[in-house]
């Protein structure tokens, strides 16, 4: 099975690579990007973590962060309906082709938080009401 990396030309610096200098982000060894699909409004979501910088991070770990939730709520009537958006595979921003409009919206979600969302990494102690977590 053929890698992206294989058909690109590591020498041209494409649009993802571009928009990785100009944010800043090249202390980051994997940063992935998605597309909001069904919205007309482009919107982006840049995924990084900042814990492990330079660690293999997956896109199925990308595609299972919980954090981060993006829905349209419309009431109709007494009802209030709300759908989630559907968003692309995600893509190493360095080999990402992005077009960027004046009214595009960029996301940054930033993964290390989901850390501490695992009960199973850590212990809450509770003493004088002070509540401390342990790493398990």
């Amino acid at each position: 099975m053929a890698n992206v990396k294989d058909f690109v030309n590591p020498e041209k610096m494409y649009d993802g690579a571009l928009l990785k200098k100009n944010l800043g982000l090249n202390n980051f060894k994997y940063i992935w990007v998605q597309k909001v699909i069904n919205n007309a409004q482009p919107i982006f979501i840049i995924t990084i973590d900042s814990r492990y910088p330079n660690n293999y991070l997956s896109p199925s770990k990308v595609k299972k962060v919980h954090s981060t939730k993006i829905k349209v709520v419309k009431k109709a009537g007494d009802v209030v309906v709300d759908k989630d958006f559907k968003l692309s595979p995600p893509l190493e921003l360095e080999f990402a082709h992005i077009s960027l409009t004046s009214n595009s919206i960029i996301i940054f979600r930033d993964i290390a938080g989901e850390y501490f969302r695992d009960e199973k990494m850590f212990e809450s102690l509770e003493s004088d009401c002070i509540l401390a977590f342990m790493e398990g």
